[in-house]
């Protein structure tokens, strides 16, 4: 009688249990299907298969294949960009590099690091820019290196200004700080002359390196190859949009404002280094600290400090200078591959189509979506645990080989 009560017991308990499961496995995406990428190049009117961009595809194996993100949860582009966010990658190597520091032309502290002690005289030089606050000191950048340093490229990692060292001036770094960037590529070009170089940016950073290239087209005879992941473009619409509830950009707002605020409370003596009436400041209010440092949105920081501290009359102003969407369509000399994820949360299919416009009429242009990844999480794995290298880094130097092997 008592195990037949159990049974039944158990067995009322089965639909629950279920419908649980059911639920489950539709938050986290488990029965989406793993497909290769959607890839978008110019095709020529008189040969649709002679554009450089269909080159590189057909060059770059990993394009066709499927992205298989850890079945669990990897097709979950929200838990994507959340593991990125709070742990970037798994097991992380720590490559030794030394630290080289510079002044810019303001007198700001730049801050870059080098790791070239297993350089192959026949790769290009990697350069990195990170995504908003970022630096050497993130897993995935640390990842990113071992793995390119493997194959015998040597790497500079930018780090944004006031991020791993103190600055010497009243800024920190902004969206489309490329001045900065010179300071580095500068450096790259004279102790690497006899290689190429490569840049490779990542959110913010990608907005960076491709509004470096596009603001100074004779920049980009420097460099063999550019690669763009998960920027949106245009900041002044990026911004209207996290401001919404959709996708949950307005929780994503806050905690990127809050680590921007870590870096902002690290130099806190930029609110005493500016000066009424100081140069551009003239007409410009002073920096709030108060208001910043309070701040739950990146609008709040671009008002009080960011837009004030160089001088813009109004953070529209401020944004739409900073915006690589104003620049891309010069970059017309360089191959340049640009990569976004249909389940980013922050980055929606609206300001993807100005990449994908882009690459359909520039030969020199491949852009790639993929299905899964997130905002730079591109996690693989088989089931639970995912690899420590990523997708997107695997893709990077198959990318750079393809335009090698072109280039012979």
């Amino acid at each position: 009688m008592l195990a037949n009560g159990l049974d039944s017991l158990l067995f009322s308990y089965v639909p629950t249990i279920v419908l649980a499961l059911i639920i489950i496995s539709w938050l986290l995406n488990v029965f989406s299907r793993a497909e290769s990428p959607q890839i978008v190049y110019a095709s020529s009117e008189k040969d649709a298969d002679s554009t450089h961009g269909r080159a590189l595809a057909q060059n770059c194996p990993i394009l066709v294949e499927r992205y298989a993100p850890p079945l669990l949860w990897g097709r979950n582009g929200h838990i994507q960009t959340l593991l990125f966010g709070i742990v970037g990658r798994i097991r992380p190597p720590r490559p030794s590099g030394r630290r080289e520091t510079r002044i810019s032309r303001d007198g700001a502290s730049v801050a870059f690091d080098v790791f070239d002690s297993t350089i192959d005289p026949s790769k290009p030089i990697i350069i990195v820019c990170p995504g908003i606050g970022g630096s050497v000191e993130s897993s995935s950048v640390r990842v990113f290196v071992d793995y390119a340093t493997s194959f015998g490229h040597g790497v500079v990692v930018f780090n944004h200004v006031g991020v791993v060292c103190s600055v010497r001036q009243r800024r920190l770094f902004t969206y489309g700080g490329t001045d900065d960037f010179d300071v580095a590529v500068q450096y790259a070009k004279e102790k690497f002359r006899c290689h190429g170089l490569v840049g490779v940016g990542v959110s913010m950073g990608a907005n960076i390196l491709v509004k470096y290239l596009g603001e100074k087209p004779r920049r980009q005879k420097d460099f063999l190859c550019a690669m763009s992941v998960c920027q949106g473009y245009d900041i002044l619409k990026v911004k209207r949009l996290l401001t919404q509830w959709d996708q949950g950009r307005f929780f994503y707002n806050y905690l990127i404002t809050k680590k921007v605020l870590q870096t902002v409370k690290r130099n806190s003596n930029i609110f005493d280094t500016v000066k009424a009436g100081d140069g551009s400041m003239a007409t410009v209010p002073l920096p709030n600290k108060e208001r910043t440092l309070s701040a739950t949105s990146l609008y709040e920081i671009d008002e009080y400090l960011q837009r004030r501290l160089h001088g813009y009359e109004s953070v529209e102003d401020y944004y739409r200078e900073h915006s690589c969407c104003n620049y891309l369509d010069k970059v017309t000399d360089v191959p340049l591959l640009i990569v976004n994820a249909s389940d980013d949360p922050l980055v929606p299919e609206s300001l993807m189509s100005i990449a994908r416009n882009y690459a359909a009429k520039n030969s020199n242009a491949l852009f790639v979506q993929t299905k899964h990844g997130g905002h730079l999480g591109f996690f693989e794995g088989r089931l639970l645990v995912p690899r420590t290298v990523s997708w997107i880094d695997r893709l990077a130097i198959e990318f750079i080989n393809a335009v090698i092997q072109m280039k012979l």
